[in-house]
């Protein structure tokens, strides 16, 4: 195995044109990455034309459908549908009845918030008033009296780690 990296740069032009350059140039078998669900959509018919495995390392890795024999994809994280499975069986088991959420805005959050609320749901618990917040604010104590306003057994908070820091701290 010989290892070639490149820089995703965040997303950007530039980081797909890094892709690019892997899977044309370098004429990589196998990509691990990017982080970017963008750029991961972005490349879906270049891995599919190539034949190339990619591994998708980040839990914002998009749900690829994968339609005929190639190309393919390997998803480490756990979908938001697992893991809000999860989730939600252990908040019900722990008694709660109730629950909402405080979400950032962004793919990941929103989406396990989702299938969190639905989850609990089929378990037979009530979903109460979620409420949104920018990630990278100064400050969540709106957000955090709104969603402690309606009373939830259990709070889901799903934000990035800068974010859930200054949410806890307020808390």
């Amino acid at each position: 195995l010989v290892l070639v990296t490149r820089d995703s740069n965040s997303g950007s032009e530039r980081g797909f044109g890094e892709l690019l350059q892997l899977l044309y140039n370098d004429k990589v078998q196998y990509l691990v990455g990017p982080e970017e669900t963008e750029l991961v959509n972005a490349i879906v018919p270049d891995v599919k034309g190539l034949d190339v495995v990619n591994v998708l390392p980040g839990y914002a890795a998009p749900s690829i459908e994968q339609t005929g024999s190639r190309g393919a994809w390997i998803k480490l994280a756990p979908s938001t549908g697992q893991l809000a499975c999860a989730m939600a069986k252990h908040v019900y088991r722990d008694g709660a009845t109730t629950v909402n959420a405080l979400t950032t805005l962004d793919d990941y959050n929103s989406s396990l918030t989702t299938d969190f609320i639905s989850n609990f749901g089929t378990l037979m618990g009530d979903s109460l008033p979620s409420v949104t917040a920018p990630a990278g604010a100064h400050s969540y104590a709106r957000q955090i009296d709104q969603v402690f306003d309606f009373g939830a057994d259990r709070t889901l908070l799903m934000a990035p780690p800068a974010s859930a820091s200054t949410i806890a701290t307020e808390w």
